[in-house]
């Protein structure tokens, strides 16, 4: 039956890959040209919130208003949008006479057999600033647009996840298949011969496990956040693990003793607890979980609706209240 499970999956994978292969190319040119406008003013707009940040107070109030003359460069879409930016920037004004100058440099590089593969790459500079600004600051983005495929990755980790019931190996398969398609679809290696792109398909496969490997595991695993963020869970694991073999879980149980027939009880008690336990989401999430579970399997209520409720009242309580980690 595993087998037939993992044939299926090959199968439907294959065939969504196959569709939206056909749906990129029935969309052609036109499509392609709107996925690389919106791109381009999303990291437009990304580049000159960076170049704003030194000109911003802590409440993100700006200090001064600088009036630029905007340089566009490059691909059509980038005069537009660096037009929308400056005109919604807190900072940045506008004037065709100022001595201040702000370029973009917007460069667009689509393969020629598959328009749906393509790279776009922005740098954004400050230039002639007045004296006693800060010093002028160059923000460099670039963006790989692959269409339809970009569906394939998470495609696959939700159908891995409902055939083999492992969430791990899916994760890691899905990232595995973000770095192939990546690399495999990079407008340069789609313009390679036929005949080069198979012999260095096996060395492309190899890098791209090992780079999806490093990228999307290794280096965010050993950032300092992360880091912070898995000391802490890990701790925090402990602890409840602690409560539970001195018996403070079944404290609580005992105290909301009343409330274990009533499957709407018990669901409206696990919502209010949620909303003790404001500080953090991820406190929230392990220890109301760890201490709900009994009680609304006494009450019948679905481990899937306990989820809902536990979710519901962990980042959203954390993010709107006066005193928390967010």
């Amino acid at each position: 039956m595993g087998n037939r499970r993992l044939l299926g999956v090959a199968a439907l994978v294959a065939a969504t890959l196959l569709a939206l292969l056909w749906l990129d190319a029935r969309g052609g040119r036109a499509l392609s040209e709107q996925r690389i406008a919106v791109s381009v003013e999303e990291k437009v707009r990304e580049g000159l919130r960076s170049l704003s940040e030194p000109y911003l107070d802590p409440r993100g109030r700006p200090r001064l208003q600088l009036a630029v003359r905007l340089e566009p460069r490059g691909h059509d879409s980038c005069r537009a949008a660096l037009a929308k930016a400056v005109a919604r920037s807190p900072v940045f004004t506008p004037q065709e006479d100022a001595t201040t100058r702000l370029q973009a440099s917007c460069t667009v590089e689509t393969a020629s057999r598959a328009a749906f593969a393509t790279m776009v790459r922005l740098e954004l500079r400050l230039l002639d600033l007045p004296p006693g600004q800060v010093s002028s600051k160059v923000v460099r983005a670039e963006q790989q647009l692959v269409g339809f495929l970009a569906l394939v990755p998470p495609l696959l980790a939700v159908i891995l996840a409902l055939c083999t019931g492992r969430i791990i190996l899916s994760m890691l398969a899905a990232i595995l298949s973000a770095a192939v398609v990546a690399l495999l679809y990079r407008p340069g290696r789609l313009d390679a011969p036929l005949a080069s792109q198979l012999l260095g398909l096996p060395l492309d496969l190899a890098y791209a496990t090992w780079w999806g490997a490093r990228t999307y595991v290794i280096e965010p695993t050993f950032a300092q956040f992360k880091l912070q963020i898995m000391a802490f869970a890990a701790s925090l694991v402990g602890m409840v693990a602690v409560v539970t073999r001195a018996g403070g879980i079944q404290g609580v149980l005992g105290l909301l003793g009343r409330l274990q027939g009533s499957p709407r009880a018990s669901q409206l008690s696990v919502y209010l607890m949620g909303l003790v336990l404001f500080f953090d989401d991820c406190a929230n999430t392990l220890v109301l979980g760890s201490a709900a579970r009994p009680l609304t399997d006494a009450a019948g209520v679905s481990r899937e609706k306990l989820a809902f409720i536990v979710d519901s009242t962990a980042a959203p309580v954390a993010g709107v209240a006066i005193i928390s980690t967010w």
